[in-house]
This record gives structure tokens, sequence and C-alpha cells, in this order.
């Protein structure tokens, strides 16, 4: 436990192991780059839940390497704090993304999956691999990379 808190500060040096407060998390939201209504939608509760300032969006364009595989996708999911994966997206784009889901779970980063509005679950193989299946609904998303990130 104490190797992990110290790798993820080596990762993210806005984080101090003598202090609760965290001044910012860095989130990765696995999206295969496409961003569309649910994306600018989890921003936004993300951005209501958390506060604009107290979150880096690692999926940003303005984030996204030329060639979004291999090693720099790695070294940019190497610097998250937290996974989301739009399990939705997922469902329609699977070989598209998992190459972002395996690298976050071989790098031992906590994966959250979004569930698909009006269903009770995500995919399986998904689910497999999640700390947490949560709803779309912003006090559930931000608890959640609150407690995982």
């Amino acid at each position: 436990m104490v190797i992990d808190k110290i790798h993820r500060i080596a990762l993210n040096p806005n984080r101090s192991l003598g202090s609760a407060r965290v001044s910012y998390l860095s989130i990765f939201i696995s999206h295969a780059w496409q961003f569309g209504d649910d994306y600018d939608r989890l921003i936004k509760m993300l951005n209501q839940g958390l506060g604009q300032a107290q979150w880096q969006n690692l999926s940003a364009e303005q984030n996204r390497p030329a060639h979004p595989t291999g090693e720099a996708l790695g070294d940019l999911i190497g610097r998250a704090d937290v996974v989301i994966v739009l399990s939705g997206m997922y469902s329609r784009n699977e070989d598209a993304m998992q190459s972002e889901i395996t690298i976050a779970s071989n790098l031992g980063k906590p994966i959250i999956s979004l569930v698909p509005r009006g269903q009770q679950h995500g995919p399986e193989s998904l689910r497999q691999i999640s700390v947490e299946e949560v709803e779309w609904a912003s006090n559930r998303i931000c608890n959640s990379v609150k407690k995982w990130g």
C-alpha cells in the first residue's frame, strides 16, 4: 500500500505524502478518442462535482498524443490516478478501447466503469477488470473517483 502511494506520487508530483489534501486528480477517460455527448456530459459532471480546478483531464484533445498507441499512450495513462471507461462506448468500440484498458490494467490503475443509462451492468469483460461499476449520476461518479483516485 505504501509502495503504491509512493508510486502514485512519483507519477503525479502534485500529491504529497504528508497531506491528506490532493491538489488535483489526474483522470484518463477511455473513449477511443471519440468525443461525443456522453464524453461531454461526463466532463460537465466531473467539473461540477469535483471542481474544474481540482482535476486534470488527461484525455482532453490538448493532451492527446499524435499517435495514441504504444509508449505514448502508456505514458499518458501512467500519469492517471484513475481511469474511467464509458461502457456504452466500450460496447461499440471494444477493439479500439481495449488497448487503453489493457495498459491501465497492466499499470495497476483503478478502472471505473460507467454503466450505460437504463442498464444494471456493463459488459461482463469490463466488469471483471473494473474496481467499481457506477451509474450515470454525478455524485456517484465523483465519489467513486475520490475513493479510487
